[in-house]
């Protein structure tokens, strides 16, 4: 039996090799391992980040020589809350904050007009310490140096990040009395995959010192803006604390709720909103109680129809005076009021 072996091809007859196909494979393979890698990194890097939040959730800064010094303590303060939208202005949103330049000429704006108005303790919201669209910039630091601010605390409602880039934003007090301690109220999240992926609204609760031995908390709240329901149990937590501290409570910052009366409401299926229910414990002063006047409403700030960022006191301080100025530095009025601590 004879086996016949096939001649090799030459000349016309040779079947072509795509030497250049053969090239690229490896190619291929090493940008895909490349791609793999970087997704990979950041997969890595997003989950590390959100383990160690937590840890970082809450930091307080003092000022060192040449800021302005702390005010003497005479039995009033000048409170101010205002949801400062990420510096962005009138913008629509956070993709359009504008250069660096000009963000931070917002910033110093703001900064400028809570000193100009002699605030003692501001209440801010949508505060942006370290995202990747604006320019990274710790927000409430230029707004404390601007203002004149010694003492500031920052609390992150949002922290993610990957390489590259981060969002990292929440609420901030900025006061010219020192801040003895800070730590962050949790609130009742609207879906768990939105605690676990990035954060949710939060609070922050400082103790401020005012003179001697005689101090305050502060709680900046921002509450869901979404679900009613969710801001109602969020406001039935506030109350639970208030009840358990011995010292005179602040609430204040956009609570994205109103009495049910108010313009705007949006009551759950109960008739219940979470600004009538936190007024229905009876612990708290506040303005406007009876019907919301113009001059009240506070969002939005270009042609504002409701009153959702509030400050509180406690029911026995006294409200001496509150105004709403309109202001174009972002979506949201600031909310200003002057009180006297009871006894002083």
């Amino acid at each position: 039996m004879s086996i016949s072996v096939p001649e090799p091809q030459t000349g016309e007859d040779a079947e072509p090799v795509d030497s250049g196909k053969s090239a690229r494979k490896p190619w291929r393979r090493r940008a895909i391992c490349a791609v793999t890698a970087a997704l990979g990194l950041c997969v890595v890097w997003f989950v590390a980040n959100r383990v160690l939040a937590p840890g970082s959730s809450v930091r307080v800064y003092e000022l060192g020589v040449g800021s302005a010094g702390e005010s003497p303590f005479k039995g009033t303060l000048r409170i101010a809350a205002y949801n400062i939208a990420h510096g962005r202005g009138l913008a629509k949103t956070n993709w359009q904050v504008g250069k660096k330049e000009s963000q931070l000429q917002r910033l110093r704006a703001i900064g400028q007009f809570l000193r100009r108005e002699k605030i003692d303790i501001a209440i801010l919201n949508e505060v942006d310490f370290d995202s990747f669209w604006t320019s990274h910039v710790d927000q409430a630091r230029v707004i404390a140096q601007e203002a004149g601010f010694p003492y500031w605390a920052e609390q992150r409602n949002v922290d993610a990040a990957i390489p590259l880039a981060s969002l990292r934003w929440g609420n901030a007090v900025l006061s010219r009395y020192p801040i003895a301690e800070c730590r962050m109220v949790d609130f009742p999240a609207r879906a768990r995959w939105i605690k676990v992926v990035a954060g949710h609204k939060r609070g922050l609760l400082c103790k401020v010192k005012l003179t001697g031995p005689l101090a305050i908390q502060v709680l900046a709240v921002h509450l869901d803006h979404v679900s009613e329901s969710v801001r109602i149990d969020s406001v039935e937590r506030i109350d639970a604390l208030r009840a358990r501290i011995a010292l005179p409570m602040i609430l204040a910052g956009d609570f994205n709720s109103t009495p049910r009366e108010f313009p705007k409401a949006h009551p759950d299926a109960n008739g219940r909103t979470a600004m009538s229910c936190l007024l229905a414990k009876g612990a708290y002063r506040t303005a406007p109680t009876g019907k919301a006047e113009k001059s009240d409403l506070t969002f939005p700030s270009t042609d504002p129809k409701s009153v959702i960022d509030w400050i509180l006191i406690p029911k026995n301080w006294q409200v001496l005076a509150k105004s709403v100025p309109a202001s174009t530095l972002s979506d949201h009025n600031p909310v200003i009021m002057d009180v006297r601590m009871s006894g002083q």
